[in-house]
């Protein structure tokens, strides 16, 4: 399985942690199956982002072949004709409004089979396009942490408030960092002081700061459970498209990354 599905990350986070290995100190799924990802250093110091995502549990296949599913939420419109793979990685299409999926091939899928969005993560000009936020965080974060020096541990989190609790409990550092892709945001690249009920504990002078009416990152989770005291979001500007895409500046990315070094 090369990419997430949810309940169903640990293969794909485990394929992160192969390609990974050569360039960490110490990784390891903790007792939630997060992959965290360790550069040692003085400071324990901790970067997580949600790398989970939604599938669709096929539950009936049609008289003309096509598969249907009963998804929890309501689907997008935008969705529809987007392309999704099968257990075996064959493309389909998803039609969001009637609830089914067309393959090529009549015996592609049974009930019980989990089909996903086929994530993508594209550079154009000044901007990265994606239909997955948390698949272009983890594209983002497997080359950074490649190539960036600064000693860090970096978690991929299975799933989101939970992920993040159980991070808390198993991994506790100095200071914690939760990032995320946020819209109509003040800036590009931003640390947000509050959000929802949230107040971090931090000051980050070097950075601009935004406040945010709703829960946008874990930091919360990861503050009660007492992974550490010291604990902020850090938020990318997004921008949705009107085909259910979303784009973010490369120079966002860029920032995000550049601050990441200064914690050398």
């Amino acid at each position: 399985m090369k990419h997430p599905v949810y309940g169903l990350e640990k293969p794909y986070l485990q394929n992160i942690g192969e390609e990974l290995s050569s360039y960490a100190d110490e990784i390891f799924l903790d007792g939630f199956s997060n992959l965290v990802a360790i550069k040692q250093g003085k400071k324990k110091t901790v970067v997580s982002f949600s790398a989970s995502e939604n599938a669709f549990l096929i539950n009936q296949i049609l008289p003309d072949g096509k598969a249907g599913f009963s998804p929890l939420f309501e689907i997008p419109e935008s969705l529809s004709n987007e392309r999704v793979l099968s257990p075996n990685a064959q493309q389909g299409r998803l039609d969001a409004k009637a609830k089914t999926v067309t393959f090529a091939t009549k015996d592609e899928l049974k009930p019980g089979d989990v089909i996903y969005i086929n994530p993508t993560c594209e550079a154009f000009a000044d901007f990265y396009i994606t239909n997955q936020i948390p698949y272009f965080l983890a594209q983002m974060f497997t080359a950074y942490f490649k190539q960036g020096t600064a000693p860090i541990s970096v978690a991929f989190l299975r799933e989101k408030q939970k992920g993040s609790h159980a991070l808390g409990i198993h991994y506790p550092a100095d200071e914690a960092y939760f990032v995320t892709c946020v819209e109509n945001l003040p800036h590009e690249f931003c640390f947000v002081k509050k959000e929802g009920d949230f107040v971090s504990t931090f000051d980050i002078p070097t950075l601009p700061t935004a406040v945010c009416k709703d829960s946008v990152s874990t930091a919360n989770s990861y503050y009660l459970s007492g992974g550490c005291d010291k604990v902020a979001t850090l938020a990318l500007r997004m921008k949705k498209l009107p085909n259910g895409n979303f784009q973010i500046k490369k120079e966002a990315v860029k920032q995000l990354f550049a601050f990441l070094e200064s914690l050398k």
